[in-house]
């Protein structure tokens, strides 16, 4: 995911080490995220808790190897049907209202796979996070939640909250 965030070649390693060696030096931001377990945690992509982390728990090994990433798909259908939960989004230092919740993620990439554009503001070299907090609500907040993935739209969709912040 970060490889296709920077723009670097996936599918050639011939190409990929060619960006690594002989493009350009560049700084990436590198986000810190602390769970309740108290241990902390480099990401320099994304961080979730929800849907994202439920995804990622329920995403069989074996069926990834068999095809690919049709497997994170899979989990997905499966992890929808999961209950969400209530959150506080606390973003440099301003207090969001509690909302139900199905996903929290800090991002620091904006695409995930097959180039779905989750963040749509965020940057990996631009000293920002984006905290994605996505809260849909029945078949119609889950149809509208598509539609702005497809669309990379965020104006007025109360289902999808997105905020910059350090």
């Amino acid at each position: 995911l970060l490889a296709r965030n920077l723009g670097i070649p996936v599918n050639s390693l011939q190409a990929a080490l060619d960006v690594a060696f002989n493009g350009p030096e560049r700084a990436i931001d590198i986000g810190l995220a602390t769970f309740d377990d108290g241990q902390e945690r480099v990401f320099v992509v994304m961080a979730g808790v929800g849907l994202d982390a439920d995804i990622m728990a329920l995403t069989n090994d074996n069926l990834k190897k068999k095809v690919g990433s049709f497997a994170y798909v899979i989990s997905g259908v499966r992890a929808v049907f999961h209950r969400g939960f209530k959150a506080t989004l606390t973003v440099d230092g301003t207090r969001q209202q509690k909302r139900h919740s199905r996903m929290i993620l800090a991002c620091n990439c904006g695409s995930v796979m097959g180039n779905i554009g989750l963040a749509t503001h965020a940057a990996p070299d631009d000293g920002v996070l984006e905290a994605l907090l996505m809260r849909p609500r029945g078949i119609t907040g889950w149809t509208v939640v598509l539609l702005d993935l497809a669309t990379r739209h965020r104006k007025g969709n109360s289902a999808m909250l997105q905020w910059p912040g350090k």
